[in-house]
């Protein structure tokens, strides 16, 4: 399900005489607006309505939408008297598409769904306008012709996981890979069972493999804390690094909150699992008992090898570290994963980050 209780878009606040703009010129009153519902995804219409004889910016059209220059709002087209589009539309912001896919467009009915066209990892496209829910899932309007992508797929947002990093460290053997998350310009945190020392490096890149190549990771682990009985490990840095960082979630999740997992495994940073709390408490993969209540288990299988540390957000908030798997039979079923409730670390991670200060 697409919900848009959030909405961005792109728009600089041209003068209406900017020969680069593309408007349209409204016939009739009350001209309906429409926005993607909550509740569906799909196109609906909103109290918002535009008076007669109004000229309106707009940034993209198909066969029965325009696009609004201003929040992912659209009117129909039939309600267009006269359009002037200019032979040099003003600059957009680019933005790229990490994943491939199928190109999204409106149906008939007005709500998102895939055509036979598809992206390709590594697209530039435009930057016009994003819905999402509070799980940052939902649709990102990415070109003139109104087609879209995944709002996880396409970077060039301001988005929760930017501040997750790929860990790996060379052996002789391959690679040690796994996953951890800034949460400020000189700490990260991630699984203490990963093993993090010095001889690892870090990126935020979306392509692990295309980084390592490139040489776009940053070698640059100082010490590390590791917590005495959780599976959690604060890794100080050596050199501070530039935001975004991720906000730690101060209350305790519940049973049946949503949260997703940024997985590294696949060493792609758009790669996530969602799914709901199954219950918060001290279970982890080794049947051990952990302080109260310092896990936290899923309904559904998310991760798999090389994910260990990797970060659990609710929202735009961080939640919990990757672990591995739920104790069975501890557990009423298998399949479910444990991940470090970070709500109820703060105090450590914090008597951490002085200690090392």
């Amino acid at each position: 399900m697409l919900a848009s209780s959030l909405l961005v878009a792109c728009g600089d606040g041209e003068q209406p005489d900017d020969p680069t703009r593309w408007t349209v010129d409204l016939h009739g009153a009350d001209v309906f607006v429409y926005q993607p519902s909550a509740e569906t995804g799909c196109l609906a219409a909103t109290d918002e309505r535009l008076g007669a004889a109004t000229t309106v910016e707009v940034l993209g059209a198909d066969a029965t939408w325009y696009l609004l220059a201003d929040g992912f709002r659209l009117i129909r087209r039939v309600n267009a008297l006269s359009e002037h589009r200019p032979e040099t539309l003003r600059p957009r912001t680019e933005a790229l598409v990490q994943r491939a896919g199928p190109r999204i467009v409106f149906g008939a009915n007005g709500c998102p769904t895939e055509s036979e066209a598809v992206w390709q990892e590594g697209d530039v496209v435009t930057r016009l306008a994003r819905t999402h829910d509070a799980q940052f899932r939902g649709v990102a309007l990415v070109n003139s012709a109104l087609e879209m992508a995944p709002a996880r797929d396409v970077d060039g947002w301001d988005s929760p996981w930017e501040a997750g990093v790929h860990l790996v460290k060379e052996v002789p053997e391959g690679f040690v890979v796994g996953g951890g998350v800034l949460i400020d310009e000189v700490t990260l945190l991630t699984a203490a069972h990963l093993g993090v020392d010095a001889d690892f490096c870090f990126s935020r890149a979306p392509d692990a493999g295309v980084a390592w190549a490139a040489g776009d990771f940053l070698c640059t682990i100082g010490s590390v804390t590791e917590h005495d009985r959780v599976d959690l490990a604060v890794v100080h840095l050596s050199e501070p690094v530039d935001g975004p960082f991720a906000p730690l979630r101060p209350t305790a999740l519940a049973v049946d909150d949503a949260f997703y997992v940024q997985r590294f495994g696949a060493q792609q940073a758009r790669d996530f699992g969602d799914s709901t709390v199954h219950s918060v408490g001290l279970n982890n993969a080794d049947c051990a008992a952990w302080p109260f209540p310092s896990t936290f288990t899923s309904v559904d299988p998310l991760v798999g090898p090389a994910d260990a540390g990797s970060p659990v957000y609710a929202g735009a908030e961080l939640v919990g570290i990757t672990h591995g798997e739920a104790c069975f039979p501890v557990n009423d079923e298998e399949g479910r994963h444990t991940f470090v409730h970070l709500p109820a670390m703060l105090d450590f991670i914090e008597e951490a980050q002085q200690a090392s200060e």
